[in-house]
């Protein structure tokens, strides 16, 4: 683990204000169970970003229902508390999707074709509560329902559920700066068989395109587009600072667990790096894959801090053509 290690919105935060993040979530009880926090009097600055939830078939069929610690849930919660009209809202996008589209490819590959109607039917229970049923049944009829096609739609819907709840619950609640970072592409949080990339592509897209959409021209609310230009960045690595886009730098451990700054620090540059230096590893686009499926963030980093360090200048970039700083 890197003691100093920082996410975008913490990095965004600090230049905004000066000021560091607060958490909203805290562990409680012996079954570590997810807690809201209470504002904190000496904090000014918080930001929504997803979480995975558990279980993933649990989809409020409604904004008024309580979303849990989902990121619409996350809103729900913001807005109870009440607004400030000089917020900035930072909005991470896309996480929890992303882990759907791989876990639905997981299930498929570890249970056999046949477990594919199954697969596709919970997907199909998930987007009645979404769209109902009428919905649904307009926007893609039952003999169109292959895997491709119910996926796609389920992206979408879930982008459309989100863009819903920041216009319902933030937006409506008095806050006029918002900023959406998109879902970056599926390589950097999951391991994935190469097999499976195109798909999740795809479908991490068609949630990207529906949040454009939603939110096109809108003087309140701006999308970053941090999916193509990471993309961009993996296209041309030296020319932004990266000596490995392709390979995790804690896949050179044996042992995922103990993937730490110290024992990547100990080890020689791997042939496929650039940089051979004793710090060759802060130059990676990923440092490890975590696929988790607990309801929380895991603690493990998945993108490297160069990364991070990215993705908060191409939001601040967003917020000075805005006009906001």
């Amino acid at each position: 683990m890197v003691s100093d290690y920082r996410n975008w919105p913490e990095l965004v935060a600090q230049q905004l204000n000066g000021k560091s993040l607060c958490s909203r979530f805290s562990l409680e009880g012996t079954g570590a169970s997810i807690a809201w926090a209470p504002k904190n009097a000496g904090c000014a600055s918080y930001a929504i970003n997803d979480v995975r939830r558990a279980p993933l078939t649990n989809v409020p069929a409604s904004l008024d229902a309580d979303d849990g610690n989902s990121i619409v849930g996350q809103l729900q919660r913001a807005a109870a508390e009440g607004w400030d009209s000089r917020d900035f809202l930072l909005v991470g996008a896309g996480y929890s999707q992303v882990l759907d589209g791989r876990t639905t490819l997981s299930v498929i590959s570890g249970m056999g074709a046949a477990s594919e109607p199954t697969v596709i039917a919970n997907l199909i229970t998930r987007l009645e509560r979404l769209l109902g049923t009428s919905a649904l049944n307009t926007r893609l009829p039952s003999s169109q329902r292959t895997l491709d096609t119910v996926v796609d739609l389920y992206m979408t819907a879930q982008a459309e559920r989100l863009a819903d709840a920041i216009d319902r619950y933030a937006l409506q609640k008095g806050v006029t700066r918002v900023v959406v970072l998109n879902a970056i592409p599926a390589y950097l949080l999951v391991p994935n068989d190469p097999a499976w990339l195109p798909r999740l592509d795809k479908w991490t897209r068609s949630f990207n395109t529906a949040l454009a959409q939603r939110f096109a021209n809108h003087e309140k609310v701006r999308i970053v587009d941090a999916h193509q230009a990471l993309k961009d960045q993996m296209a041309q690595p030296q020319q932004h600072g990266y000596a490995n886009v392709t390979t995790p730098a804690c896949a050179s451990i044996q042992s995922a667990t103990p993937c730490s700054a110290e024992a990547l620090t100990a080890l020689p540059a791997p042939a496929d790096s650039t940089d051979k230096s004793s710090n060759w590893w802060k130059s990676y686009m990923v440092w490890q894959w975590v696929d988790s499926s607990s309801d929380f963030t895991t603690s493990l980093h998945r993108v490297s801090q160069r990364t991070q360090d990215s993705l908060a200048a191409l939001v601040m970039a967003e917020i000075a053509k805005a006009g906001w700083k």
